[in-house]
């Protein structure tokens, strides 16, 4: 059974190895796409600030903006598939990707 979770664990690391690698060589597709979403600076420091632990309320409240705006911005990124979100959970980034907004 050791050796079953240690190969599970080799494999885990690398495919996270492989999805880094993945992001990195389309790190500028992913990043026109997200600027579709993610145009005002608002809305990229939500992008910021989704980590799976915080709620969409507490980004609402660092950013300072409402709510609603929020919630807005999370239906938009679950449905351009950026990251995993359902009500009363926190919303988690799918790609590990912060581009150099500027």
């Amino acid at each position: 059974m050791v050796e079953s979770n240690e190969k599970s664990e080799a494999i885990l690391q690398e495919l996270k190895k492989i999805s880094k690698i993945l992001v990195l060589v389309n790190a500028s597709t992913i990043e026109n796409e997200l600027s579709k979403i993610a145009k005002t600076d608002a809305r990229k420091k939500m992008w910021v600030l989704i980590d799976g632990k915080r709620m969409p309320q507490d980004i609402a409240n660092m950013v300072g903006v409402s709510g609603r705006a929020v919630l807005y911005f999370l239906e938009d990124m679950a449905a351009a598939g950026f990251i995993e979100y359902s009500p009363r959970e926190p919303p988690q980034r799918i790609l590990d990707y912060v581009p150099p907004f500027g």
